[in-house]
């Protein structure tokens, strides 16, 4: 089981690793990065810092943060993007990557329960 969990990362992290390649392989990328678009987010760049923010989110709570000030840090984390690079913030994907293999590496038992307490709809309780 903890190799088919660390296999679907991997395949997270890649995915997102070809995204950011693909990104740099058009023509004028950083303005493509950052120009309004018509889609659920206003620019590419707001696609990538949703993502980030979530799988920050994440991995402060299987860290041991409550939910609630995992949310609370998405505030934060959303100032420390919006002067960001695309060169830049694909660094911060891959260090957040390397904390997550760190920190799945580390797991003793990947069916532990953990207990979630959502404000958004109440306790859940999830293994990895």
């Amino acid at each position: 089981m903890k190799e088919y969990m660390l296999k679907q990362f991997d395949y997270h992290d890649w995915a997102n690793t070809r995204l950011f390649n693909r990104l740099k392989e058009l023509p004028s990328y950083e303005t493509i990065f950052s120009e309004k678009i018509q889609s659920v987010f206003p620019s590419i760049k707001d696609t990538f810092t949703h993502i980030y923010i979530t799988d920050q989110v994440w991995l402060h709570i299987l860290h041991g943060k409550s939910m609630n000030e995992a949310i609370q840090d998405r505030e934060n984390l959303r100032k420390q993007i919006e002067t960001k690079s695309l060169h830049e913030l694909e660094k911060m994907f891959e260090n957040m990557a390397n904390q997550y293999k760190d920190f799945l590496i580390t797991i003793q038992d990947v069916n532990a329960v953990f207990v979630i307490e959502n404000p958004y709809v109440g306790k859940l309780e999830t293994s990895i």
